[in-house]
Parts: structure tokens; C-alpha cells; sequence
């Protein structure tokens, strides 16, 4: 039986980014950030009540990042093992470990996928200067708002505040999607919700917290999701973006190099 293929490369990133784009227009031009802000502000009792608190702080901020840094490391050294295992019995001429290049390849893609979601955050927070909500007058903090397309004043330090990292943890998980359509077809819809989730919920702690706007979380979001979509498509980018049409004995969305 001929399975179906996935939807083009530009149906499947550009309307997801359009429609990021879109809420990202409607929070960041229209002043929703601002106004969920001010109602989570209020909510505290004009503070940030939630800035330093043991859940919000140590376990949902500290604890997930320290975990997240657990599972991609760990995801990491398995990849590792298995490819030097693969090649080590090759080249001592013993019968070679098993693994499906189309596994390999969809392990590769997942991790290559994660750093540059992560990564790419990182940078893009430490290029372009933002500043969190705690920080803004409005806000109980001391610095008036400069937008994120106003020239930032030459006599502040900048401050790494956009796009969100913490939300970024849960949007670099994205790749999951394609990973599991590849592996494990039944899984793809529930991790692409599972990192969803994530995503928003942390950005939601962090959004009490008074650390970033909700535009901010969209920005992550469709940055995560354009890597996400870089690394599954690749060959097929080499095709002008064709459907990919893959052999009916793997459930593959991306074809093997």
C-alpha cells in the first residue's frame, strides 16, 4: 500500500509562519503584550510576586532548563554511541551493529534540529537588545520601553530579553514531529502537542514572572518550527521543494542520503 506524502515543504512552514507572524503583528503592534502583561501584574498586586518564587523560579525555570540539558545531552551520547558502535565493528571487520540508516538519519535530524533551535535563540537574544517587562517603567522597573525596531539608546546596556529563551526549551522539541512521522507515524500529532505545550506553558511561567512578553514566545515558536522544518526537508530543498515520495516499507516523511 502506497503511502501518502507529506505536504509540500512550503505549505507545511510558510502557513504555521504566516499564521505566527500574524499573532506576533496582533500582540507586539497592537499592544497585547502590554495589556497581558499589565493584567498578570496587577493579578500579583502591582509586583512580580512570581519573580523569585521556589516553583516558578527554581523548579519550573532552573530545574526544566538543568533537565532539558539532561535529555539533549543524553540524546546526544546515545547518537554517539550507536554511530561508533555501527563503525567500529565495520572497521574491525566484525558483523556490524544494526541501525537502519533511516533510524540514524532521523536521530541526526532531531539533534541538528534542537541545536540550532536552541542556539539560534541564544544569539538572536544576545543580538537584539529588548527589554523584559520587569525591567519597564510601566512595570515597577526603571527603564522606559523601546521598541524592538527603534534604535536602542547608546547610553544603555542592552538587555538580552527577546525572543524567549526559557519558551524555547519546549519549541526546539518541535523536530519531534518529524521524527516520530518518520519512526513512529501514531506519535507525530501527539508530540507535536506535547511540545506545543511546552513551549507556551513555559512561557507562560515566565510571562508571571515578568520576564518576557507573549510576542516574545511567538518569536521562539516560529523560529524553532523553521528549523524544525530546515532539517526534515533538506534533500527535498534540493528537489525545489517537491513532495517527498519514499518507499512504502518505511513510514519516512524525509528521503535517505
Amino acid at each position: 500500500m502506497s503511502l501518502p506524502a507529506l505536504p509540500s515543504a512550503k505549505q507545511l512552514l510558510l502557513r504555521p509562519l504566516l499564521a505566527l507572524t500574524a499573532l506576533f503583528g496582533l500582540c507586539y503592534g497592537l499592544g497585547v503584550d502590554f495589556a497581558l502583561s499589565a493584567f498578570w501584574y496587577q493579578l500579583q498586586g502591582h509586583s512580580w510576586t512570581l519573580q523569585h518564587h521556589w516553583l516558578t523560579e527554581d523548579i519550573l525555570h532552573r530545574g526544566v532548563r538543568n533537565l532539558n540539558q539532561l535529555l539533549v545531552g543524553a540524546f546526544l551520547l546515545h547518537f554517539l554511541f550507536r554511530f561508533c558502535q555501527q563503525h567500529y565493528r565495520r572497521a574491525r571487520g566484525l558483523t556490524a551493529a544494526h541501525w537502519e540508516s533511516h533510524r540514524q538519519q532521523a536521530h541526526g535530524r532531531l539533534l541538528l534540529s534542537l541545536t540550532l533551535s536552541l542556539a539560534g535563540i541564544a544569539i538572536l537574544k544576545h543580538s537584539l537588545p529588548m527589554d523584559c517587562p520587569w525591567d519597564l517603567q510601566a512595570f515597577g522597573g526603571t527603564q522606559p520601553f523601546t521598541g524592538l525596531f527603534s534604535s536602542w539608546p547608546a547610553s544603555r546596556a542592552p538587555n538580552a530579553c527577546f525572543p524567549a529563551g526559557h519558551a524555547s526549551i519546549g519549541f526546539a522539541w518541535l523536530g519531534l514531529y518529524f521524527f516520530c512521522l518518520q519512526l513512529y507515524p501514531t506519535l507525530a500529532k501527539p508530540a507535536l502537542l506535547l511540545s506545543l505545550t511546552l513551549g507556551f506553558g513555559l512561557g507562560l511561567v515566565q510571562q508571571l514572572r515578568g520576564a518576557h512578553f507573549i510576542s516574545h514566545d511567538i518569536a521562539s515558536a516560529a523560529w524553532c518550527w523553521s528549523m524544525a522544518c530546515l532539517c526534515a526537508y533538506w534533500p527535498a530543498w534540493r528537489q525545489r521543494l517537491r513532495p517527498v515520495s519514499l518507499p512504502t516499507s518505511y513510514p519516512q516523511v524525509i528521503q535517505n542520503d
